[in-house]
Order: structure tokens, then C-alpha cells, then sequence
């Protein structure tokens, strides 16, 4: 789980190890105090007398508030707290309750950047009430290569061009450029190095170098070649959009779609499993809070799930197995459109005394390209529960976020 608020740039993660103790932790750090943080039924406060930097904090069932009290500045940070059943490995120790390490960034905010209102980020599931950036947003191609143009709110944008193709697509994956975008009226004018200029309109990228021009690249949109991919004889069919009575406490929307934030029933050892994914359209979000969900394999094994269109490819974006390894290729569509992930599964194995003997491997395709390639899982992600020689449910993880699934089936091996 990861906190929301006006407190993102100080903690990055908020987990709930189990039902008595919170973890705050937040990477990277220049210092760290500990505290045992029970979650309260009302709002309580207690002072750190380890650190002068940190003055006091505020626990309520629903909200953390940090005040600090430095001589360079002094803010006030929020951050929303989500509910999560999940038990973070090793959280007891036989059977005892463990203190866990609250690592806050030595640098906080200054005063005026906490007192200045948060933008509103609008968050769109209809493309028809997405405006014209949506429209503009997306991915254009010509012979030379690809181009991904990402909204980012208020009339501002972000083209990341590449030669050869677009990513999973001709790209070859050496020569990739980014230019910042603004609109005027009806275009949208990129400015870069060495006279690199570019205009955006009714669909037609032009661009204009000191080597030449102009060039054009037209708008493509592509489709996952496994969209709609039909449950083989002998699936588990898991969410057809008809029910969500696999998922305990699931909920199917008005659109006949599964909600993030929901686990299976049935737990799974070895396994080929299908699913179809829509991310929203947030253009004024920045990182993890722009489309975050995720997919845990036998609830131990993070795919994360996350609107990453344009962005780097790390291990906290889509594609990414969260803090343990980026896949090959961002291969993340424009949100409001459907993606896939395809996984072959083989859990790890155990021996006759419980010691592992073997890693978990999983190869997985996004949007029908390899980006993970029998790749063994040493150990689980944040938030995963401990390795042993039990399976486990899928869990769609939620954050808040409106990210929603469908066409869900699984076959054991």
C-alpha cells in the first residue's frame, strides 16, 4: 500500500503488517527513528524525542498527519492511509509483535509548497469526457520510428520519441529522445535541442531538424493480439463479467467490470492465467498515484499494474515485478485502453523440511510481448505474504485508483 496526499515527496509507502502494527517507510533516507504504531480507533499523538526534526505526529483511523519543527522550515504533511489485508514477510516473529523502522527523508517541504493547494486531479473512465489532450495523447509511428505523446494536465505534454519503432514494436532500443509540449489553440509545440521543433494537430505529428524536415508521423493505435482471448477447455474462469462470486468481497460495476482491490477464493499452485486490464486517465497524478494497482501472483509476487505510458520501464511500473526486476520493454498503452497480461507460472518448491529448493519462475507477456522471460522470483515483493509450499489466490490489488479488469481465467498446470 502506498500513501496518497499532500505528503508524497516525504513518505513513499505506508504498510500494514498485520492487525496491531504500522510500518512507514520511505527509501532513500539520511536518517531514522523507530517507533511501535498501533492503529488507533481515534485519532491519537505522540512526540519524537529521537529526532528534532520531527515534532509531533498525529494517528487517525483514516489519516496521518506529520507536523515538523526545524529552524529552516516548518509544514504540515497528510497522508491518506489504506486498509490492506496483507501481511508483510516476516511480520511476527514467534509470535511476537515486532517494532517497525519509520524512515522519513531528512529534507521536508518548505512551508510554502505544503500550504499551496493540491491540483485537482481530475480522473476520466469515459474517452468521450476526456477532453481534447486525451484525444491528442497517444502513440504515432512513420517509417523512421515511433513517437508516445503523454497528457500531463493543463495544457502541458511530454513526447518520447523513438527510432525504429515504438516500443515492442521496431524499436531498437538504443536511440530514444524526450521533449516537453505546450499547447496553443488547436496544436500542441514541442521545443528541443538543435532546432528539433515539432507540431501536433488533427492527428498528424510534423517535425522539423537542423538535418531536415519536415517529417510527419501519423497516429496509430495499437490492440494487445490476446485482447479477448477465449478460456481453453479446463479454465477457471474467474470473472467473465457476468459475477464476481470468485472474488470475496469483489465488486462488478455498471459496465459489467471487476474493480481492483478484491483476491480469489481459490488458491493456485502452477498456473497459466489470462486477464485484461483499463487504466484511467489521469492526467495531473505523477507516479504511483496514476493508475496503481497490481496483480499478486499466489498474494507473494507483485506485477505491477500502473499507468506507465511513455515512462522508463522500472520495476514500479507496469510490467515491473515492484522492488525486484523492470521488464525488457515498457510495453504500457495510452490509459482507457484494454491491455493484457499473459502469465505462466511455476511456484517455488520446498523440500521435506520446508527449506526452499527451488525459486518461483514466471515468463510474462504484456499486451501480447515477452517481457519476462522464465524469470525466477527469489524471494516475494513488499507486501507479499511469506514463501512456502502452499499456493495462493490472485489478488487485484487496489489503491484507490479506478483500474478495472476483465475476461479473467485460469488454467493449472
Amino acid at each position: 500500500m502506498r500513501c496518497s496526499g499532500y505528503s508524497a515527496p516525504l513518505l513513499s509507502r505506508v504498510f500494514s503488517p498485520n492487525s496491531t502494527v504500522w510500518r512507514i517507510r520511505s527509501l532513500p533516507v539520511d536518517w531514522s527513528s523507530a517507533w511501535e504504531v498501533k492503529p488507533p480507533s481515534k485519532t491519537v499523538a505522540w512526540t519524537s524525542k529521537q529526532t528534532p526534526v520531527l515534532d509531533k505526529v498525529f494517528l487517525a483511523p483514516d489519516m496521518l498527519r506529520i507536523l515538523t519543527n526545524s529552524k529552516k522550515n516548518s509544514s504540515a504533511h497528510v497522508a491518506l492511509i489504506e486498509e490492506d489485508e496483507r501481511i508483510i514477510n516476516d511480520a511476527t516473529n514467534t509470535g511476537k509483535t515486532m517494532k517497525w523502522l519509520a524512515l522519513l527523508p531528512l529534507t521536508l517541504a518548505t512551508a510554502a509548497y505544503a500550504a499551496e493547494p493540491k491540483p485537482n486531479a481530475d480522473t476520466f473512465l469515459d474517452p468521450a469526457k476526456a477532453g481534447q489532450d486525451y484525444l491528442d495523447q497517444g502513440e504515432y509511428k512513420n517509417d523512421w520510428g515511433g513517437s508516445q505523446v503523454i497528457a500531463l494536465g493543463a495544457g502541458n505534454f511530454r513526447m518520447v520519441t523513438y527510432r525504429g519503432g515504438l516500443p515492442g514494436d521496431g524499436w531498437d532500443k538504443e536511440f530514444k529522445q524526450e521533449t516537453p509540449g505546450k499547447r496553443e489553440g488547436n496544436k500542441i509545440l514541442f521545443s528541443g535541442e538543435d532546432s528539433y521543433r515539432a507540431e501536433l494537430a488533427n492527428g498528424k505529428i510534423t517535425i522539423n531538424t537542423a538535418d531536415g524536415g519536415p517529417y510527419t508521423m501519423e497516429k496509430t493505435e495499437r490492440k494487445s493480439p490476446t485482447l479477448g482471448a477465449k478460456p481453453p477447455t479446463g479454465a477457471a474462469v474467474l470473472f467473465d463479467g457476468t459475477s464476481a462470486d470468485a472474488w470475496p468481497g469483489g465488486h462488478m460495476d455498471e459496465h459489467h467490470l471487476l474493480a481492483a482491490g478484491c483476491k480469489t477464493k481459490q488458491s493456485f499452485n502452477d498456473f497459466k492465467t489470462h486477464l485484461e486490464f483499463l487504466l484511467p486517465f489521469q492526467p495531473l497524478a505523477r507516479g504511483q498515484g496514476r493508475g496503481n494497482s497490481g496483480v499478486y501472483l499466489q498474494d507473494r509476487y507483485e506485477l505491477q499494474v500502473l499507468d506507465s505510458f511513455g515512462l522508463k520501464g522500472e520495476n514500479d511500473e507496469c510490467g515491473g515485478f515492484y522492488s525486484l526486476t523492470k521488464p525488457s520493454e515498457n510495453l504500457c498503452y495510452p490509459p482507457l485502453t484494454w491491455q493484457t497480461y499473459d502469465i505462466d507460472f511455476t511456484a517455488a518448491k520446498f523440500d521435506d523440511t520446508g527449506k526452499k529448493s527451488k525459486n518461483a519462475v514466471v515468463t510474462i507477456k504484456h499486451n501480447g510481448v515477452t517481457i519476462h522471460d522464465n524469470l525466477e522470483l527469489k524471494g516475494p515483493t513488499p507486501g507479499g505474504k511469506k514463501e512456502d509450499a502452499s499456493g495462493g489466490p490472485l489478488q487485484l490489488q487496489g489503491h484507490g485508483n479506478p483500474v478495472f479488469y476483465r475476461n479473467v481465467w485460469v488454467v493449472e498446470k
